[in-house]
């Protein structure tokens, strides 16, 4: 997906000039794949343009909350919500999880949805912004995990979305946190390409593990169940 200043879809627009990180193909599955069904309060952890926000909001009647750290990306996120047809669902939070953890311990959620920084020790973007969305210096991910089993409801789900090779590293941080694991979806970008993400779900309950893998494009462009899912979404499907 091409890194444009905006992004229209079905039912609500992105503008993302100034977040660092920008609309990606990998999100919008994401956002589109993960199960929101009966959810009533959703948290949207690191929001940036608030994508997965407004997915969730269309997807589900719920109330959004979302957090999200740098102060360029919580306003154009809140913009972004403000112009959407779930203004009044969607309330943005200009912090990090940390603190937003320690003032809320009282809220529970239905669903935790996170695309979270994931990079440990690699060499820094250029651009400080950029390298703070993709890099887990300021958000590790043992830290994620306690928020989140912190705010995670008692039958709720936490959703989030890894390259496969950060995936044990945050496996073991949930384990050590009390979260299991409950979903494995894996996401191969081509036929002739190796699984690069994983969608991993996890609960309060140690039960059995779904698998599943989608993969994005075919022979002849974009997969059935590709179409299927972004069908709601993407302007053109």
């Amino acid at each position: 997906m091409a890194r444009n200043q905006h992004f229209h879809f079905k039912q609500f627009s992105v503008f993302q000039e100034n977040c660092a990180m920008k609309v990606s193909t990998d999100a919008c599955l994401f956002g589109a794949a993960v199960n929101l069904d009966g959810s009533q309060t959703i948290l949207d952890i690191g929001a940036g343009t608030g994508l997965l926000a407004l997915m969730a909001a269309q997807r589900a009647d719920a109330h959004i909350d979302a957090v999200e750290l740098d102060p360029d990306a919580a306003a154009q996120a809140q913009n972004n919500a403000e112009q959407s047809p779930w203004t009044d669902r969607i309330t943005v939070y200009p912090q990090s999880i940390q603190r937003f953890t320690r003032e809320n311990l009282q809220k529970r959620y239905d669903r935790i949805i996170c695309n979270p920084p994931f990079f440990t020790a690699h060499t820094a973007s250029d651009c400080s912004l950029r390298h703070q969305a993709r890099h887990n210096d300021s958000l590790s991910f043992e830290e994620l995990a306690a928020g989140a089993k912190a705010l995670l409801d008692t039958d709720g789900l936490f959703h989030v979305l890894l390259p496969t090779s950060e995936q044990e590293r945050f496996m073991a941080a949930c384990r050590e946190a009390g979260l299991f694991l409950s979903e494995n979806f894996s996401v191969r970008p081509t036929l002739r390409k190796e699984v690069s993400r994983q969608i991993l779900s996890f609960g309060h309950q140690e039960k059995g593990i779904t698998t599943r893998e989608i993969c994005i494009h075919g022979a002849g462009g974009y997969t059935e169940e590709f179409i299927r899912l972004l069908k709601p979404f993407y302007l053109k499907l």
